[in-house]
């Protein structure tokens, strides 16, 4: 693998001796492809590209996986990451060089010269010593005051009080006051507002002493010209300890809404504070006064994991996580949404004797008169699954539901994602699904089965040609009735053999080898009559390839 270009000779030669340290460590044995995931990850972390990475990208450019990967099926990211966390302990305990690790829930390599190295290097060369003491007195000092940044983005309500439920996060800098901070500030604080499974407080707020974890995210900007550098640091409220650092890179333009630094400071706050990001993970490594909140709080992370392959005995395990949350009544309002969904879940596809039985328990959680559902993220996806399958099912009130969703969270990519499925799958507005998933993609790093669905819905509903079979592939999953009907009307309407193929196979494995069993896979849940009508055309075409 080539050193990128981009990197600075210092970043470069610090890229050649850890890298070089590491090999001669023989810390991953004879294994070639622990090694090349480790320059992969060493090389995007110097040249502060890991909001790119994912567990896709990781499969396809680093262990020669094809496009259509699927994380829910195949693990062998989480495999190769897990065996290189370990490797990496071993590195640390045999008196290396570094301290190397990989935090859990990032791909960011952290390295951290080692103290006896770092003494005989300084005691040997002063000028390292001063070459320091300027970098981080320059950090401080370099920044200045950029005009044109607009700080109109939504009010966002902060919590005088500390909570005893979620964790406490506090946003915010010292001995700044320019437009550029108030800017940056304003937008994070909106971003983190959207991920309402924290609880946000007034920056200066102690709540350490509290039940829960409390967490600080400061930032500094460092300007030259009209380059930028943002650098966002998460630490631990009580200890101070560094948890996490993110790099932002780029050119200043206007900072309207929608500029490069929005979405690229939208992105990073949201890969900090989604349900299974580093502030999640990292609050239950620490101590809660209540055990109860704790497991309470541990429910909607569980329940995102399990969305990459969990079994159905996860899925219970979760569903059970959030019953107990909900019956004692706590103010975790996340978990009473994802139980209402959960709930509507089994009215869609459990047993027909059961179903009308749970649609009314998911009607009795979303009833609950102390939450409004504009609080939490969980319980606005679960309203806009309840406005789709309830009997008195309307069009007009759920598009201007849609509208107020999409207004409160709209840099929140769970909401987004239902919301461009509804438009989608239910409305038959593809455009307005496309556009809102692409949004997505600028906002979230992490390639989301979702965003597949709908380029794939929109690709067999609007005029494209041929190459959008792409989009369709990527949804594949081969254990999923499901993605296979997709793909293959797909492989009917772009004529392509090989996917046609493999998904007739699967399919009639599966015994869903007609129009009516095919159509009926998407009967559980309301869809547009255009898009059934399409499934069914395209189906019964017979080809000779």
């Amino acid at each position: 693998m080539n050193v990128e270009k981009k990197l600075t000779n210092s970043d470069r030669a610090i890229f050649d001796e850890i890298l070089g340290d590491v090999i001669k460590s023989q810390c991953f044995g004879k294994s070639k492809r622990q090694l090349k995931l480790f320059e992969y990850l060493l090389l995007k972390s110097l040249s502060q590209k890991t909001i790119e990475v994912s567990q896709y990208s990781i499969a396809v450019d680093v262990l020669d996986r094809s496009d259509d990967f699927d994380a829910n099926t195949d693990s062998i990211v989480r495999v190769e990451l897990h065996r290189l966390r370990s490797n990496l302990d071993l590195y640390n305990a045999a008196g290396n060089r570094y301290t190397l690790n990989v935090p859990g829930g990032t791909f960011r390599v952290n390295y951290k010269l080692k103290k006896s190295v770092l003494t005989k290097a300084l005691i040997g060369n002063p000028l390292m010593l001063l070459g320091s003491m300027f970098l981080a007195v320059s950090t401080f000092f370099l920044g200045y005051a950029a005009p044109g940044f607009r700080t109109d983005t939504p009010a966002v309500k902060e919590s005088a009080t500390c909570s005893r439920a979620l964790p406490n996060v506090a946003i915010g800098y010292e001995d700044e006051s320019s437009d550029l901070y108030s800017y940056v500030e304003q937008v994070l604080r909106s971003t983190i507002a959207n991920q309402t499974s924290f609880n946000l407080i007034e920056s200066g707020l102690s709540c350490f002493k509290g039940e829960t974890p409390s967490f600080h995210i400061d930032f500094v900007v460092v300007e030259r010209e009209d380059k930028f550098n943002l650098v966002i640091s998460v630490t631990n409220l009580e200890t101070n300890e560094l948890l996490d650092s993110y790099h932002v890179f780029g050119t200043i333009e206007d900072a309207y809404d929608g500029s490069s630094l929005y979405y690229k400071i939208v992105k990073t706050a949201n890969a900090i504070s989604m349900p299974d990001g580093i502030l999640a993970r990292q609050a239950l490594k620490y101590k809660w006064s209540s055990a109860e909140a704790r497991e309470n709080f541990q429910c909607l992370q569980m329940m995102y994991d399990s969305f990459s392959g969990g079994s159905e005995k996860d899925i219970e395990k979760v569903h059970q996580c959030l019953e107990e949350s909900v019956k004692q009544n706590t103010r975790v309002y996340d978990n009473y949404g994802a139980l209402a969904a959960s709930y509507l879940d089994l009215a869609r596809n459990g047993p027909e004797s059961n179903k009308q039985a749970e649609f009314q328990k998911a009607v009795n959680v979303l009833r609950n008169p102390a939450i409004n559902w504009m609080n939490s993220s969980e319980f606005t996806i679960a309203m806009i699954y309840y406005e789709i399958q309830r009997d008195d099912y309307n069009a007009e009130r759920l598009v201007s539901f849609l509208t107020d969703a999409e207004a409160r969270f709209r840099t929140s990519p769970q909401v987004l994602l239902m919301i461009a499925s509804t438009y989608g799958y239910t409305l038959g507005d593809w455009e307005k699904a496309k556009s809102t998933s692409d949004n997505v993609k600028k906002i979230y790093s992490v390639r989301d089965q979702s965003t597949y669905e709908i380029d794939a819905g929109y690709a067999l509903m609007q005029d494209v040609d041929a190459s959008s079979m792409k989009d369709c592939t990527r949804l594949y999953s081969e254990n999923s009735v499901y993605t296979n009907v997709l793909v293959n009307a797909c492989a009917r309407k772009f004529r392509n053999e090989n996917w046609y193929k493999i998904t007739e196979t699967n399919l009639k494995a599966s015994s869903v080898d007609d129009v009516e069993s095919r159509l009926a896979v998407f009967s559980t849940v309301k869809h547009d009559r255009e898009f059934l009508r399409k499934l069914k055309s395209l189906n019964e075409i017979s080809f000779q390839f």
